[in-house]
């Protein structure tokens, strides 16, 4: 099944005719969140200022903004007493009634004789950004603060409840554990369940299509998988939590680090992650299918290049995968076998793959990092990233680029590039 209608037929959904696009977007892209029903793309940012060096920029508040369905801005909020700055957890989800913003709160400043306090919130808008509620999410304790929960994830379900899903403290390096609660749109919590994790941010989840559940997968001691530590340096679990927070299944995977997870039915899993480096190899970018209680069906590799990582993960509704991430490369390996260090040359990539693990489209977008996916109503990807626009786009001549503008870019259903022309007078 295709998105794209058979030759001589009618369109009726309208997506022969959207077109790839590319906009500016203000600021650094912490998360994105994708409502198909009504093609609207929400966008939470780092607000920027411009630097001491040309290029730079400092972070100044949090805000989110609604695009439409060809990336243009519908608004602009600020998000009040949220923080900003480039470590901040924050989280964004959406449906056609609301949206979800989980992160960081500022309590209160350092005092002489006690630290700065801070804490998670979450807090529900309407679709046009006004405020509905905010609720704290962490108890105010040892274990509450911002800086002890250094991972979280915020879905919603098909009756419009927020999954949100945090580390807690972190002692010496050895993270206690992590937490996944379910509150209605109502900001009340209905329940919360503790998780075993080792790696705080390896912290992992999404919520299964057509059903109120919720897929969770984070880092345990490697000795889960296997009690030889021969070649075995991690162990990741997944575990799938019904609509009462009870777990329904745990799998676990050897030398594997899962950062992205996608469901559409009960029947049907995706993963992609990392498979850590064995016998001096580097690591490489993976897509795993699952079945219903998380038994693998087959394994690809993505890439074949230097240290990777998973950035999205979406399915499209025809079936097929769409697959953001990025690779270091470019590097000449030393004399003693290691590369230079604070050497970041990234390669990002966008693949579309089908359900037989069959790789039907590929696109390089150059110099990119740490991107962002979601799919419109179209199955078509919607990439932000801090790469260069050229390097994302067709670009048909040359295009003058602010540096503390991070593109926003709807790709076509197959891959196709958003279009640049070259600027009036050039």
């Amino acid at each position: 099944m295709s998105n794209a209608p058979e030759a001589g037929k009618p369109d009726p959904s309208g997506c022969a005719s959207e077109t790839p696009w590319l906009v500016l977007g203000q600021g650094l892209t912490k998360d994105l969140a994708s409502v198909p029903v009504t093609n609207t793309v929400y966008r939470v940012f780092a607000n920027l200022r411009a630097g001491p060096r040309p290029g730079s920029g400092v972070t100044t508040d949090l805000r989110f903004s609604a695009h439409g369905s060809r990336g243009n801005l519908s608004w602009t909020k600020m998000l009040p007493g949220f923080r900003a700055d480039p470590t901040g957890i924050v989280s964004i989800a959406a449906n056609a009634r609301g949206v979800f913003v989980l992160g960081c709160v500022d309590l209160g400043a350092a005092q002489k004789d006690s630290p700065a306090r801070s804490t998670v919130v979450l807090s529900s808008f309407d679709t046009g950004g006004e405020a509905r509620w905010s609720s704290r999410i962490v108890d105010e304790d040892a274990n509450g603060t911002c800086d002890d929960s250094r991972a979280a994830r915020i879905t919603v379900d098909d009756e419009g409840d927020g999954w949100a899903v945090l580390s807690t403290s972190v002692a010496d390096g050895a993270p206690s554990g992590g937490r996944v609660m379910r509150v209605g749109p109502d900001g009340k919590t209905r329940w919360r369940v503790p998780i075993a994790i080792t790696l705080s941010d390896s912290l992992r989840a999404a919520s299964v299509r057509r059903r109120n559940a919720m897929l969770v997968a984070a880092r345990i001691p490697w000795h889960a998988c296997s009690s030889d530590r021969q070649g075995h340096e991690v162990c990741s679990e997944l575990q799938l939590l019904n609509d009462a927070g009870k777990s329904e299944f745990k799998r676990r995977y050897a030398d594997m680090t899962i950062e992205a997870i996608a469901s559409n039915d009960p029947s049907t899993i995706y993963v992609a992650g990392r498979l850590e480096a064995r016998a001096g190899q580097p690591d490489h970018a993976f897509l795993m299918k699952l079945g219903a209680n998380g038994e693998p069906v087959w394994t690809i590799q993505l890439d074949e290049r230097l240290p990777e990582r998973i950035d999205g993960l979406e399915i499209a509704e025809d079936g097929d995968v769409w697959v953001l991430g990025h690779a270091f490369f470019g590097m000449t390996e030393q004399s003693d076998g290691t590369f230079p260090i604070g050497v970041r040359i990234l390669g990002g990539w966008l693949k579309r793959i089908d359900s037989s693990g069959k790789i039907r489209s590929s696109v390089d977008l150059g110099f990119s990092d740490y991107g962002r996916l979601v799919l419109d109503r179209c199955s078509a990807p919607i990439v932000s990233s801090n790469g260069d626009s050229r390097a994302i786009a067709a670009a048909q001549g040359p295009f003058e680029r602010d540096p503390l503008l991070e593109p926003l870019a709807r790709f076509g259903v197959h891959g196709e590039r958003p279009i640049i022309e070259a600027p009036p007078g050039r």
